[in-house]
């Protein structure tokens, strides 16, 4: 099977990722591609995970280091690493977790705000934690195995300014369509009007159903990035009913 001849004008990275092969013909390749599997008695190969940190998430695969590069352009973030952890539900989901000089200053909102303007939706973390310092090993190396049981506390939620209606809250019937809808593209979550969305394992394709849904049956066009800076069902009704009160 021909895969390539290598990268383009990246000898090294061809020289690492294309190796000889010590079974096949002279000169023949195989290609190394960070995969950890094993044969079988029956002759199937089985996956068993990554050797780098490329994960694969709702059939997209995502480089982490990519997303911790963005993290470290962030405004108070001197160190971060992004891992993929299971929800509640078992589906893998990004976390990020992020230190500097203060944690307080570390805004949730604030973050996805600036990882949107230079990654794609499926790449910005559902949840931040907020951590002194991240846990280092013997040899002074990061390490992910302990982040799990690093003391934490989650990154400051946004100090948002509340969406007045005339003073008043959200209508009854708008938030409770709200609620309906977030039901249905979070199948068995158990959701209140105040729960933070992304801790509740919404991700970026149930957040573009919901944005279609809210489009189809409450005629309010909402774009994803509300949805992240909103990040609660009481929020988005607010948002809903005031963009209805304003509509010709």
């Amino acid at each position: 099977i021909q895969l390539a001849r290598g990268y383009l004008r990246r000898p090294d990275l061809t020289a690492e990722k294309f190796i000889p092969d010590p079974f096949g013909a002279p000169g023949s390749r195989l290609y190394r591609s960070g995969d950890l599997a094993r044969y079988l008695a029956d002759g199937n190969i089985e996956f068993l995970s990554r050797l780098d940190h490329q994960v694969k998430i709702r059939g997209l695969r995502i480089e982490l280091g990519e997303i911790e590069a963005a993290l470290l352009g962030c405004a108070g973030v001197r160190a971060a690493v992004v891992m993929a952890e299971p929800d509640g539900a078992g589906a893998l989901r990004l976390v990020a977790y992020v230190a500097g000089p203060e944690q307080g200053a570390l805004n949730r909102a604030t973050l996805q705000a600036q990882l949107l303007a230079s990654l794609p939706d499926y790449m910005v973390p559902a949840l931040y934690v907020a951590l002194e310092a991240l846990p280092l090993n013997a040899s002074g190396k990061l390490d992910r195995k302990a982040l799990a049981a690093a003391p934490s506390a989650p990154a400051t939620p946004a100090a948002a300014a509340p969406l007045a209606i005339g003073g008043a809250a959200a209508h009854p019937p708008t938030l409770q369509a709200t609620l309906e809808i977030l039901h249905s593209v979070m199948p068995g979550t158990a959701l209140a009007p105040q729960d933070d969305l992304f801790a509740k394992g919404l991700h970026s394709i149930a957040m573009m159903r919901f944005v279609a849904q809210c489009r189809e049956r409450m005629g309010v066009t909402l774009k994803v990035r509300d949805v992240y800076k909103l990040s609660t069902a009481h929020a988005i009704a607010e948002a809903i009913q005031a963009a209805r009160a304003v509509a010709p």
